[in-house]
């Protein structure tokens, strides 16, 4: 791998990493479901990113993408097995971050 491309996907894990780390301060405490949730989406897709640059799949374009599903499917490009894990995830969906008003309008 080119030191760049290993470079970013550092970068991406680290973002994940404090995502994730912000979710167990909240898990630790009790508090906030959602907060938890959308730090889990978030660093899911930090770590799917990291894990593209890192595997040099060409997705320039798609690092404005939040849709999990898309990440993944990239993702299982590389490694099919992924497709398992995102059953898993989508099951915490970002949803869980707006108002049910907003969520039954969807």
């Amino acid at each position: 791998m080119e030191k760049g491309l290993l470079k970013i996907a550092k970068e991406w894990f680290a973002k994940g990493n404090e995502d994730l780390g912000s979710a167990e301060i909240l898990f630790e405490n009790d508090e906030y479901l959602n907060s938890i949730l959308f730090h889990c989406h978030q660093a899911a897709e930090k770590y799917l990113k990291g894990f593209l640059v890192a595997n040099d799949l060409d997705i320039k374009d798609e690092f404005r993408i939040h849709n999990l599903r898309k990440l993944f499917d990239y993702a299982k490009k590389v490694y099919p097995a992924l497709g398992q894990g995102f059953e898993k995830v989508r099951s915490f969906s970002i949803g869980s971050m707006w108002p049910l008003v907003i969520q039954a309008r969807s």
